[in-house]
């Protein structure tokens, strides 16, 4: 009998030659992808780049971390200042008859005595209603057009929590305080347009109020850090990453490496905190909208623990939100102690962030079962009611 030319015997599994193939081109490329990195780290190096960047100077007791001081600010006042974390959720839609149904969820969680003192939280939920012979983006822009705007209601429900009155405090917020960057186009252009003015009136609220609003950006994509950063303080810079395209997270990520090698820090814990930047100055269009309202919102790059393992040692983009004519640099550090102060161990993110995201995420694996067994419940009690055997039929078939 004839053996096949593609038999078991002759011929390991596709997966295994696709993964053998993989490991051999990728093992060609992994001495140029090192040696790249080890000339970007030397080019940013030299010339005092890596000190141009630095955002609390050069002098490198400024980023320490020890004991009761953070940054040069007391930890017991930090820890000690009523904060509040925002957060918001959304499901991936589903169809019901002929709509689209989504759910959204936002949560405030509020430490009205500081980080030692008791939490207090609420969360919202909201469903978002489409027709389906809308386009399935055009479904997920008004579902997200929700979550921001339950979002925000929880924004303006951090302050009561907080009893903002009394004391300053910081609101500090899962993602960016301009969300989105950019203005959406098409049909729901005017009610974006609408949302990120009341954020930002509700931002300036805040600051007018005696609050700081942060917000904390736990991916790093894009390169808006280098793009701005390179034309304001070095040409050479500019060069150097434009050539090479090293996004904001690659940069941190070396210049973190070149101060573990340098060893410049003495012992003791370190915060690498870079140039802030104003993001209207960056080209983000929203941006407008909040400089229209009295207020200017900055970024800086931050590595909360220089040298660390695990999520510590990773990169965030911090926002934050002052009047239009406020000292940028020193409210930095003071965004930066702040962070610093209410970190989990092992995270790089505040507590109250971690805590308001656990209380609105919604599991994906469950959301859409969950969806579907409360609308199949309550189209079949409706329909129960009306008594409509046809369209019973009908609704059954398109759930």
């Amino acid at each position: 009998m004839r053996r096949s030319r593609y038999s078991k015997a002759r011929s390991p599994p596709t997966s295994a030659r696709i993964w053998a193939e993989v490991s051999k081109r990728l093992g060609k490329r992994a001495e140029g992808i090192v040696k790249e990195a080890s000339e970007i780290i030397a080019a940013l190096d030299r010339g005092g780049i890596v000190s141009s960047l630095l955002g609390l100077g050069d002098n490198t007791n400024a980023y320490l971390v020890k004991g009761d001081t953070i940054l040069g600010f007391e930890r017991k006042e930090l820890e000690a200042t009523p904060a509040a974390g925002v957060d918001s959720s959304s499901t991936k839609p589903v169809r019901v008859g002929h709509h689209y149904y989504g759910v959204v969820s936002a949560a405030v969680v509020a430490y009205p005595e500081g980080r030692n003192g008791n939490i207090l939280e609420e969360i919202l939920a909201e469903t978002a209603v489409t027709p389906d012979r809308a386009e399935p983006a055009q479904a997920m822009q008004e579902l997200n057009l929700l979550m921001f705007e339950t979002e925000l209601r929880a924004l303006r429900l951090a302050p009561k929590l907080l009893e903002a009155s009394k004391d300053k405090y910081v609101v500090f917020l899962d993602g960016p305080i301009i969300d989105p960057p950019h203005v959406i186009g098409g049909s729901l252009q005017e009610k974006f347009e609408e949302y990120i003015r009341e954020r930002a009136q509700t931002v300036r609220d805040i600051i007018e109020n005696g609050g700081f609003v942060i917000g904390i950006v736990k991916r790093v994509y894009g390169s808006l850090f280098v793009n701005t950063l390179s034309r304001e303080l070095s040409n050479e810079l500019g060069e150097i990453l434009a050539d090479r395209r090293v996004s904001d997270y690659s940069l941190a990520v070396y210049l973190g490496a070149i101060l573990v090698m340098r060893n410049l820090f003495e012992p003791g814990r370190h915060t690498m905190v870079l140039h802030p930047f104003s993001l209207d100055d960056a080209g983000i269009v929203a941006a407008e909208f909040y400089r229209k309202e009295g207020v200017n919102v900055y970024s800086f790059l931050m590595i909360p623990v220089i040298g660390g393992k695990g999520k510590e040692g990773k990169p965030i983009r911090v926002e934050f939100a002052l009047p239009n004519d406020a000292n940028a640099m020193e409210a930095t550090r003071r965004a930066a102690a702040l962070i610093d102060a209410w970190l989990l161990h092992g995270h790089n993110v505040p507590e109250p962030v971690m805590l308001a995201h656990m209380r609105c995420t919604i599991r994906r694996r469950d959301a859409s079962r969950m969806l579907r067994e409360i609308a199949t419940r309550s189209i079949y009690l409706a329909l129960t009611k009306l008594g409509s055997q046809g369209l019973q039929f009908v609704t059954t078939e398109v759930i």
